[in-house]
C-alpha cells in the first residue's frame, strides 16, 4: 500500500466525473501572482465553466471549440460554450476587438465575489490569425481556468504568441 502524501487533488475513484483533494490538503489558486481567486466548486463534481459566444464571429467559435476540448483534459474541469451566459452561473463572456483596445493579442479579466471566481471576460485581438489565433484562444481561457504565465519558452501559457503551440 503507498502510503505517500498527495501533492494535489486528484481524480476520485469513485466516479469519472469527479475531482478531490485528498483529506487534509487544501485547494490552491494556481496562478497566485495576479490574486486571481479559485473557481467556486460544487462538492467533488467538476468545475463547470462557460464560455459566451454570443458576440463571436463562427471562426473564433472554432478556435474555442478547440480550447474547450484541450481544457476538458483535466479531470476536474468541464468547460463548455453557450451562446449566452445563465445569472449566477460560472459564465465568461469573450469579445473580439481591434489590437489596440484590447491591449494585446488578448486579454482575460476575472469577475469575483465572496472569495471565489464567479465569471470573467476575454477579450481577443480581431488581428489575429491562422496558427496566432489558435494559441491566443486557447492560452486567454487558460487564464480563465486559473493557469498564470509560465516563463519556459515555446509552452502555451508563455505570455509571448506562437503560431504553433497548442
Amino acid at each position: 500500500e503507498d502510503r505517500r502524501a498527495s501533492t494535489g487533488p486528484q481524480p476520485s475513484g469513485a466516479t469519472a466525473n469527479a475531482c478531490v483533494a485528498p483529506a487534509g490538503v487544501a485547494l490552491q489558486d494556481q496562478d497566485r501572482s495576479d490574486h486571481q481567486l479559485p473557481w467556486k466548486r460544487n462538492g467533488a463534481a467538476k468545475v463547470v465553466i462557460t464560455f459566451e459566444t454570443e458576440n463571436v464571429t463562427p471562426d473564433w467559435v472554432a478556435e474555442m471549440q478547440k480550447g474547450v476540448a484541450a481544457w476538458n483534459r483535466s479531470p476536474c474541469l468541464d468547460t463548455r460554450l453557450v451562446q449566452t451566459c445563465k445569472p449566477n452561473r460560472n459564465c465568461v463572456t469573450v469579445n473580439v476587438a481591434p489590437e489596440s483596445s484590447v491591449g494585446g493579442d488578448g486579454n482575460f479579466d476575472a469577475v469575483e465575489s465572496g472569495g471565489f471566481t464567479v465569471g470573467g471576460h476575454i477579450d481577443y485581438s480581431s488581428s489575429l490569425t491562422d496558427g496566432a489565433k489558435t494559441n491566443v484562444a486557447i492560452h486567454e481561457m487558460g487564464h480563465a481556468v486559473g493557469l498564470a504565465h509560465r516563463e519556459t519558452e515555446d509552452v502555451l501559457m508563455n505570455g509571448d504568441t506562437y503560431d504553433d503551440l497548442f
